[in-house]
């Protein structure tokens, strides 16, 4: 079992506002309610603590590609934003070809049901021909019934 640390002295930032001189006790990597009184203190006096951070649109990170690379290019770049701060990270990806979104899916997936990611951001490949910016006319496609069912339920290999 991971050791209990109280963090003391703090500005801790909460949902109802910013308690000064705040004690956050953290039981091994989660903040826990309660320490017993064996607890290492940690003064940080003149310090801020804050929630971690969550990013909802994010490429990637650590220069690796959350859009075409591999499960081990997304978890460099989620570990980097771990690093820095952000705590939870929704993978974002352009779009692309009908059949590499499904495999890139289903990698992306595979790393949400293991908690790495808390989700995926697909841009596309429903966009609109008008609205597609600077992503080339073969990578849209017309949102058919059977295509965005197709694409969004089969799982083929899950190794992009």
């Amino acid at each position: 079992m991971a050791p209990t640390k109280v963090l003391t002295g703090a500005r801790v930032v909460l949902p109802t506002g910013t308690v000064d001189d705040g004690r956050v006790i953290v039981e091994g990597t989660r903040i826990a309610d309660t320490a017993p009184e064996r607890a290492e203190t940690v003064d940080l006096g003149g310090h801020w603590v804050v929630p971690g951070f969550v990013d909802l649109h994010n490429h990637g990170g650590g220069g690796a590609s959350f859009t075409g690379g591999t499960a081990e290019d997304v978890l460099q770049g989620v570990h980097t934003h771990r690093l820095h701060g952000t705590t939870t990270v929704v993978a974002s990806a352009v779009t692309g070809d009908l059949d590499f979104l499904a495999r890139h899916a289903g990698m992306l997936a595979e790393l949400a049901q293991q908690g790495e990611i808390a989700g995926i951001h697909f841009e596309g490949p429903f966009i609109s021909p008008a609205a597609r910016a600077r992503t080339t006319r073969g990578c849209c496609a017309t949102p058919t019934r059977p295509r965005s069912a197709s694409w969004s339920t089969r799982r083929t290999d899950t190794r992009a």
